[in-house]
């Protein structure tokens, strides 16, 4: 049909008669006929002002770069150049001749009429885009745009109007980049603040539909870098995402390259002082959280991790704790398991919060474990084992603390300390030698306190007398109850240590450890040292009973062996305990053997 017939003139009941058609559909046909020309104009009119505006004017741009300038220079030439090109020129180009008449030149003068004007212009420019923002067919034109023209006009616009577009399709990429580049030259912080957020929110919402990795990938990385700019929360943590983000956090220029590769823009990440961020702390915890929890070793690889950044996080700190626990129960400590047990005291003691009992029990407590504690987190450890039931072992933590507080100066405290010790454990030598010194000094200031200083001289001999007696062959014979454990469903997590006890008078301590058999019902019985030693003793458990004598030699890796008792111990004979008798012992390289009398 030709329809321009109607707008010759022609009344719509004519040609309705001419088609025999409905007079009605032929309106409509015009009408729309009418709004789709008019709106086809409109477009070419914003069209047209748009390839206008980013058409800059010549005598504003630099000859070298053809671009507008940033910062105007006239040379000897007469031109004019863009700062930075002009200089990159003449560094490259010895010689000193002008890019456009090939006059040498040297100087080079800024010209503040020519910035002022290319001011102007964007600001013209500007407001001119203004008003074709203003109109419904900017959307519509962005489609059209090919990508240097989207680029051009996105840094004419600023972010609000940015924002307020829906691009969509391969466009989406071009406003990430244009804010990748705002963030990166921005040194206001919440420019920045503003941009990254923006930027995480395109990222964030297009890599949870996008299959494409990069975008993910994209969005891990601003998570990465800038998660103490962002302000929103991850509803619901995704875990490629949170590896993805760890994955940049352990080298600063992988990071920075995948930034410039997908936003042509390092987002400044290049020149951060450290790396990774303080922040991201918590990045690493949130993935230990999601961590399952059969793989104790990466989680707690995670938050050591997490606490090395950031070790006043109250969270991180708590999740690790907890963490360092689990794996000394299952005993899946790592080969540095000595530092790792000082951490977890030093979690614990600097909030002076009482370690778990089943903890507690597997504690080695060697010099390694306690060198990073002050003298007053070293007494709290040793309150602790006191109520445990390992009194040796806290006399041993008190003399530390004894230590500790006499390199920081404190004397009083060191006292103290000093005869806590000898209170916990009076065969402790280094408690009873201290104290000696101790009441020594005491007892030559108060010389003229006369009874009082009789006493203190009196207890100082005696104490004298007992450090230089010949060491008794004093050796041990206990039962360790077992009648508050259950061992309904004895697996590997209900395995049980007894408490440390001293091989007599040989200075070498041991405990027993009881793990469960591949049966339900039976039970395995293991013996352990702390350094080579020749034992004889004999367990009773029931109607059991077996005597061994075994050299415990330290292994290749610097361990001592152990002893499992070959036997399988029914559970139901536990209840009455295991008896351990020690007839004798001799320390690794010594000719003495002590013997328990009768044996």
């Amino acid at each position: 049909m030709d329809l321009r017939r109607g707008q010759k003139g022609m009344s719509v009941q004519a040609i309705a008669e001419v088609w025999n058609v409905d007079a009605v559909e032929i309106e409509k046909t015009l009408e729309l006929a009418q709004s789709s020309a008019g709106k086809d104009r409109r477009f070419e009119e914003v069209n047209r002002t748009v390839k206008r505006l980013m058409e800059d004017p010549p005598d504003l741009c630099c000859p070298i770069s053809h671009g507008l300038m940033e910062d105007p220079v006239v040379a000897a030439d007469g031109f004019y150049y863009d700062r930075s090109c002009i200089m990159d020129w003449l560094e490259r180009n010895t010689d000193a001749r002008s890019p456009t008449t090939g006059v040498t030149m040297h100087v080079l003068y800024p010209s503040q009429r020519v910035k002022s004007a290319i001011i102007a212009y964007k600001e013209n420019t500007v407001q001119e885009i203004l008003s074709v923002r203003n109109t419904s067919q900017l959307q519509e034109l962005l489609v059209d745009m090919d990508e240097k023209e989207v680029l051009w006009l996105l840094r004419q616009l600023d972010e609000g109007m940015i924002k307020s577009l829906t691009v969509t399709g391969p466009h989406k990429i071009l406003v990430c980049k244009e804010l990748a580049r705002r963030i990166a030259s921005s040194t206001v912080a919440d420019e920045q603040g503003k941009s990254l957020n923006y930027l995480w929110d395109i990222l964030h919402e297009h890599q949870a539909t996008d299959a494409q990795e990069s975008w993910v990938k994209a969005a891990s990385l601003v998570l990465a870098a800038f998660s103490r700019m962002l302000t929103v929360q991850l509803e619901r943590p995704d875990v490629k995402l949170l590896r993805h983000a760890c994955g940049f956090l352990s080298t600063q220029e992988v990071a920075a390259t995948y930034a410039k590769n997908f936003f042509d823009s390092d987002l400044g990440i290049s020149s951060f002082e450290k790396w990774p961020p303080k922040s991201s702390a918590s990045i690493f915890a949130a993935l230990a959280s999601l961590v399952d929890d059969d793989k104790d070793e990466e989680k707690l690889e995670l938050l050591m991790k997490a606490h090395e950044l950031n070790d006043s996080d109250a969270e991180v700190r708590f999740a690790l704790s907890k963490q360092l626990g689990r794996c000394m129960l299952r005993q899946r400590m790592t080969d540095d398991g000595k530092h790792l047990e000082g951490l977890l005291l030093k979690l614990h003691l600097e909030k002076e919060e009482d370690i778990p009992a089943e903890v507690l029990s597997k504690l080695s407590l060697e010099q390694e474990s306690l060198k990073s504690l002050r003298g007053s987190q070293l007494m709290l450890l040793a309150k602790m084992l006191e109520k445990a039931n390992r009194r040796a072992d806290g006399a041993r933590v008190a003399v530390a603390a004894a230590e500790a507080f006499a390199a920081d100066g404190s004397e009083d405290e060191s006292h103290g300390a000093i005869a806590t010790a000898h209170y916990l454990d009076r065969t402790n030598d280094d408690a009873s030698y201290q104290l000696c010194a101790l009441l020594g000094s005491l007892a030559s200031k108060c010389k003229n306190l006369g009874n009082q200083y009789a006493e203190l001289s009196d207890k100082y001999n005696e104490l004298q007398k007992a450090q230089q007696a010949p060491i008794q062959p004093s050796l041990k014979s206990f039962v360790w109850d077992l009648s508050s454990y259950d061992f309904t469903n004895f697996t590997e997590e209900q395995e049980q240590l007894s408490e440390k006890f001293q091989l007599g008078a040989s200075g070498v301590e041991a405990w027993l450890d009881l793990r469960p058999k591949a049966t339900p019902d039976k039970a395995g019985l293991f013996f352990w040292v702390s350094e080579p030693v020749w034992v004889k003793w004999r367990f009773q458990v029931g109607s059991w009973e077996d005597t061994i004598e075994w050299e415990f030699a330290k292994k290749e890796d610097g361990s001592i062996s152990g002893y499992g008792w070959p036997k399988a111990i029914p559970i139901s004979n536990l209840a009455s305990g295991i008896a351990f008798h020690l007839p004798s012992v001799r320390r690794a390289g010594s000719s003495l053997r002590l013997v328990a009398p009768g044996s």
